[in-house]
């Protein structure tokens, strides 16, 4: 840090290259290798300049030089001439597996990396037995390249086998990609071997490897896993229930129902397989060659499903079979229903409503939604959540709520908020609009909201305020470092305009955050309490509420029931709009400073639940936020809305290529801003689709701003591409904007 490194009149803010010597630094020769024999360039092979060295493979490659004196060079004692010339004799395609295999045998660290590396660009299948021993090696990246070389060309059954033997070797993420991606290339192979190890561990990775059998839509090979796991001792049982369930889920085209194949099946339904068998049997066997069989088995599988005398694994077994047989059998959805509907134990009933869940079958959704309004309140918080996974599925709940077998009171505040701000446009629209009809009171909480706006707006009084804070607000929230710890915390709150903070007292069940719900607990003696959890243990429940916090014994509760509402009373629009102005004026004096946080949730266009650009389908076009909330920036406070908490949460204005889904977005939108005096405006954003540098050149106009006051005038703002503007896919710095680190996860930024 001295001299030219700090002088002001030196540009320290960019790259300085130097070039720092030794003093007893020896000048080495530079050979002129444009003339060189090929003699001399195997020579140079061993010259301690990697530019040297790697000039000399290519000229020898590009000459065809005799490769026989390169031979020598892989004696030497010098790693990084070993690897220059395994480079040349490879890239001029003179190395066998044989003299791989010699090297192998010789080598040892940097060097086998390279031998693998080597035999992986070789255009003949790399499956030599006598490699497989570096997947043992102590170097994780000799056995990651070995890994790499195995999956670049057809895998021998003994190399699976080696690779699965050695699975647990594998200590890194990468390893195993790599081990997944060689095994892929004989999924049958490795999967008989892992059977044949009777390793209960590598259960995860048969149910990887059957999973790409499904992917690839290989009907052939699943039916020959099949013949080869009907093959397989009693003790691997447990890995065929496993590989059974992923092909029957994952796999669509039913291969041809051959005698193998039935006698495969007739041999699985006779193990411990069966209700695992069960389901491909029903997709696959067409012509009802097994129908008899099935029959038995499948009343079977209706008696421990609806018996209490099997235990709960049993039971859940065997619902996973007739969820599987559903569309063969009418009977099996209803009888499934009918357990989540009946009394048994919540962790059974929300182990079964999840294994609906991930049938994605049209067909379910309705069925659980019409079962909707007969199953427990433990059952349906499940449920509902299962029931929003899909658009369809939620539209059939809605339809179950107009039918009014689904009584929307039973939603609560915070599942009916999730239903309005469905990511779906159209379950969204619905929802607002059928919910708006049956529950009016919701309604009315926005008419007065409107009716109360204009004259909180006004000038409060803040000391007023302050008392009327401390009177009506701090028994359960802290803010200026006062105030008790029951709801949320409301520091940082007076940054948010005041729309949005009355719509927050005098509506506070139309967004709760799930850490501060409302619970009711009934004791076993009779008692009931209603506060929020504010920890919990194996043994006692703390439940807070106004006036302080209580323990209950796990062991006296009798029922908890989730209110899904706040604790927060919604009748405080009555203290009229004095008191509330006067409450929020202080507020925004206290920690609102200067900044004012503006209310876009009438302007956002977009959810970052899907995608933003191209399609709303490419889940990877768009962006997913570190942190949300009141997010400070260079010290300005930013409100960065979570994608659950509304239908929209960015602003995302028309453009892009036709067809895509940016281009169906509105050209402008409004924003109220409620009559602040404005000195400047800070805007996070800056990043498009098709931007800079991938949407032409810099200087291009992106966006206008245009800024109304209340005396009528305007005062217009443009915005330029490479200025102001970047794309969203990588950091791109322009001189008008700002890079905000860590905000967006991933490569994206803002």
């Amino acid at each position: 840090q001295v001299n030219a490194a700090v002088r002001p009149d030196r540009d320290h803010y960019f790259g300085r290259i130097w070039r720092l010597d030794h003093k007893q630094a020896k000048k080495l020769a530079v050979p002129d290798l444009s003339k060189a024999t090929p003699v001399e360039l195997v020579k140079a092979l061993e010259h301690p300049n990697r530019h040297v060295r790697m000039t000399a493979s290519r000229l020898l490659v590009e000459t065809k030089a005799d490769y026989g004196p390169m031979i020598t060079v892989l004696d030497s004692n010098v790693t990084e001439s070993k690897i220059a010339a395994l480079w040349t004799l490879a890239r001029g395609e003179n190395l066998s597996l044989g003299e791989l295999h010699e090297q192998l045998l010789k080598g040892e660290g940097a060097f086998l990396r390279n031998v693998f590396s080597a035999a992986e660009t070789m255009p003949k299948s790399f499956s030599d037995l006598r490699f497989t021993q570096s997947l043992t090696s102590e170097e994780a990246f000799v056995r990651l390249a070995a890994l790499r070389a195995f999956g670049a060309g057809k895998l021998e059954p003994l190399v699976a086998q080696a690779i699965v033997k050695a699975w647990p070797k594998f200590d890194d993420d990468f390893q195993k990609s790599a081990a997944v991606g060689a095994l892929a290339q004989n999924s049958a192979a490795a999967i008989a071997a892992i059977l044949d190890s009777g390793d209960a561990s590598l259960a995860q990775l048969a149910s990887i490897l059957t999973q790409s059998i499904g992917e690839k839509n290989d009907s052939a090979a699943a039916a020959k896993l099949v013949v080869a796991l009907s093959g397989k001792p009693e003790s691997a049982d447990g890995l065929k229930r496993g590989i059974l369930d992923t092909l029957s889920k994952s796999l669509k085209a039913a291969p041809e129902m051959t005698p193998a194949l039935s006698g495969a099946f007739y041999r699985l339904l006779e193990s411990g397989a069966a209700t695992s068998a069960m389901p491909l049997i029903a997709q696959w066997d067409k012509a009802g060659t097994l129908k008899e069989a099935m029959k038995e088995l499948t009343k079977g599988l209706f008696t421990i499903l609806k018996s209490k005398s099997f235990d709960e694994d049993r039971r859940f077994t065997a619902a996973q079979s007739l969820i599987g047989l559903r569309s063969a059998n009418a009977e099996a959805l209803p009888a499934v229903l009918g357990v989540v509907a009946g009394d048994s134990s919540p962790a059974l009933k929300t182990r079964l409503i999840n294994a609906l869940g991930e049938t994605g079958d049209a067909a379910v959704g309705p069925a659980l939604a019409a079962a909707f309004g007969k199953l427990p309140a433990d059952a349906q918080t499940v449920a509902f959540s299962a029931l929003l996974k899909r658009a369809d599925w939620s539209l059939a709940l809605l339809d179950a709520i107009k039918a009014k077998t689904v009584d929307p009171a039973v939603l609560g505040p915070a599942n009916t908020f999730r239903l309005r701000s469905h990511p779906d446009r159209n379950v969204s629209r619905v929802a607002n609009t059928m919910l708006d009809e049956l529950m009016p009171g919701m309604k009315e909480k926005a008419e007065l909201i409107a009716k109360l706006l204009p004259d909180v707006e006004k000038k409060a009084n803040v000391e007023s305020g302050k008392l009327m804070f401390m009177a009506q607000c701090s028994t359960c929230h802290t803010f200026a470092n006062a105030g008790a710890q029951v709801g949320p915390s409301l520091t940082g709150m007076g940054a948010h305009g005041v729309g949005e903070l009355l719509s927050a007292i005098v509506d506070p069940n139309a967004e709760v955050d799930p850490t501060f719900t409302a619970w009711n607990i009934e004791t076993k003696d009779g008692g009931t309490f209603a506060g929020v959890i504010a920890r919990e243990n194996p043994t006692s429940l703390f439940l807070k509420f106004q006036g302080g916090e209580k323990e209950i014994k796990t062991a006296d509760i009798k029922t908890r029931v989730n209110t899904g509402r706040s604790l927060m009373p919604d009748v405080l629009g009555l203290l009229g709009p004095e008191i509330l102005r006067d409450i929020i004026g202080y507020m925004q004096a206290t920690d609102g400073g200067k900044y004012r946080t503006l209310d876009l949730r009438n302007a956002f266009t977009a959810t970052t639940k899907l995608g933003l650009y191209a399609t709303q389908e490419q889940g990877q076009d768009s962006f997913e936020f570190s942190k949300y909330g009141t997010v400070p920036v260079e010290g300005v406070p930013f409100n960065v809305v979570a994608p659950d908490r509304a239908p929209q949460n960015v602003i995302v204005l028309k453009g892009g290529p036709d067809r895509s889904f940016a281009k169906s977005l509105p050209k402008s939108v409004d924003i109220k801003v409620g009559g602040l005096k404005v000195r400047r405006l800070h805007i996070l954003g800056g990043v498009g689709g098709w931007a800079y540098p991938f949407g032409g050149g810099a200087g291009g106009d992106v966006l206008s701003l245009t800024l109304h006051t209340n005396q009528g005038q305007r005062e217009g703002f443009m915005t330029k591409n490479g200025v102001e503007w970047a794309d969203y896919i990588q950091r791109e710095d322009v001189p008008g904007s700002k890079f905000v680190p860590g905000l967006v996860k991933g490569q994206h930024q803002v």
